[in-house]
């Protein structure tokens, strides 16, 4: 009974979250996502009731992470773009959460986590050329303070590999040219959500 109310609370905020990421995006440009709504409704459905089932003692921080990462992908598929402004409503609860709730070394691990996924990122985008965004860096910079050093690498290791098997199948199936930018973010997101959930 417990994870029926769960997942119910997972639909409406899937629902809201999908509103929110819209409306995020009002004054820019970008290209509406055909089912974002049912597929935000459906995903976090499923994904609350595990999030919960994972980790009970760590719900709330891991619910708003989750949170983070659901916009994170749908304005990152519809318009490229990981919002300043998203992530400054999501850093404030997170960083706030994970000093209640603490990493095991404390205030230190979280602030190495959080300067080493800057670094690592920061270095990509200079190399990539742009195709690694200042949000993507930003994001990472706010997860490495949430999980700290090992558990930030290993996203960005899953990551990387999920990018690359989806572009690779993309390009199969010839959804995508070999010029055409591919967007990290959901690639980012997916590995989070994997990492909280399993």
């Amino acid at each position: 009974m417990l994870l029926l109310i769960w997942a119910a609370l997972g639909a409406v905020l899937g629902y809201l979250l999908e509103l929110y990421a819209v409306y995020a995006l009002r004054n820019r440009e970008h290209r509406p996502l055909r089912g974002s709504r049912l597929l935000a409704i459906l995903a976090m459905a499923i994904a609350v009731p595990l999030l919960y089932r994972a980790a009970p003692g760590l719900f709330l921080p891991n619910l708003v992470l989750l949170c983070l990462l659901t916009v994170v992908t749908l304005t990152d598929l519809m318009a490229m773009l990981i919002l300043n402004r998203t992530l400054a409503v999501f850093a404030v609860p997170l960083i706030l959460l994970r000093l209640w709730y603490p990493l095991e070394g404390g205030l230190l691990a979280s602030v190495a986590g959080g300067a080493l996924a800057f670094a690592l990122m920061a270095a990509m985008a200079v190399l990539s050329r742009g195709q690694v965004g200042g949000g993507d860096v930003k994001l990472y910079a706010l997860l490495g303070f949430y999980m700290g050093t090992e558990a930030v690498l290993v996203n960005l290791f899953l990551a990387s590999v999920l990018a690359l098997t989806g572009t690779l199948l993309l390009l199969a199936l010839r959804k995508k040219k070999r010029s055409d930018p591919v967007s990290f973010g959901p690639y980012i997101a997916l590995a989070g959500a994997l990492m909280l959930l399993l």
